[in-house]
């Protein structure tokens, strides 16, 4: 039954006028006597009867009067209640892919624990495939994975989009330039991040269409690798923007433009079981972080 009914129900027991209960309740005076209508015909008694210029409750409207208020109070109660347990400590456990854990996930937990000190989160990484497997099976209440998803079990919220973009050490003959095009990577040894990975492969074929094949002859599954080879000036790399946002890439690496550009971005995901209702702490993270993203 519609909560508006019962409140509607209680004020015009207290006031005995339709007016009053439609100036207290901030609605038309035809709303207050449409909603008793339906709360009659959903209890199958009249409840009220006209007593010269007001309004009195009949014989089973004083009954259900008494069994109403227990109601009301007992959903006031049950409100309150989980007020307080969204106060209460509780802990997260997050799983996230190493590049999230290293360069996205810092600044949200820092600003989330701001808000929320009660709340603590475990963290630990995986790869995407092992970390939706654990949050399925329970392992993990919440993942960080790389996108796009493709599973029916989980449920996911937009984290971030990054550009991949060209980085080269500052002493680079590259950091010289406006811009560099495909020809200018004949001679360059570029370092590859896991080319199975949906990103990789727009780069690949963007030298494909320009029929340009640089060395690389080496492979990397982590991001920090191809960055300390960069500041070691031993290669050049295509990785994700939030990847070099930190002081000391802006101090040894410099993102180059590409003329054409590459129109190529990585999506970091936050995800959930879809058939499993989210503890309370971790849905205040969820919404957190919904929020949050969408704000930035």
């Amino acid at each position: 039954m519609d909560l508006e009914l019962l409140k509607t129900f209680v004020k015009l027991a207290k006031v005995k006028s339709i007016q009053k209960a439609s100036d207290e309740l901030y609605v038309s005076q035809s709303s207050i006597i449409n909603r008793i209508r339906v709360f009659e015909k959903e209890i199958g008694y009249k409840m009220f009867f006209r007593n010269g210029r007001g309004i009195e409750l009949t014989p089973e409207g004083k009954k259900m009067l008494i069994y109403v208020q227990k109601t009301i109070k007992i959903l006031n109660e049950g409100v309150e209640d989980l007020k307080n347990v969204k106060k209460t400590t509780g802990r997260i456990h997050l799983a996230s892919i190493s590049t999230a854990a290293s360069y996205i996930l810092p600044n949200y937990l820092q600003s989330f624990h701001q808000e929320h000190p009660h709340i603590g989160i475990n963290v630990r990484t995986s790869i995407s495939t092992t970390i939706i497997d654990w949050v399925i099976n329970g392992k993990a209440d919440l993942g960080i994975i790389k996108g796009p998803l493709f599973h029916n079990g989980v449920r996911s919220l937009l984290l971030s989009s990054d550009p991949i973009v060209l980085i080269v050490h500052v002493h680079h003959p590259f950091a010289q330039k406006p811009y560099v095009t495909p020809e200018d990577f004949k001679n360059e040894t570029v370092l590859p991040f896991n080319r199975k990975s949906r990103y990789w492969s727009t780069i690949a074929n963007w030298f494909d269409e320009h029929h340009i094949h640089p060395d690389m002859g080496m492979e990397f599954d982590h991001l920090e690798t191809i960055k300390q080879l960069v500041f070691e000036n031993e290669g050049i790399g295509f990785i994700p923007l939030a990847a070099v946002n930190d002081e000391e890439s802006k101090e040894t690496i410099k993102i180059v433009p590409l003329k054409p550009p590459l129109k190529v971005s990585r999506d970091t995901l936050l995800i959930c079981n879809s058939k499993k209702p989210l503890s309370i702490h971790s849905q205040q993270f969820w919404d957190y972080i919904a929020c949050t993203s969408i704000a930035k």
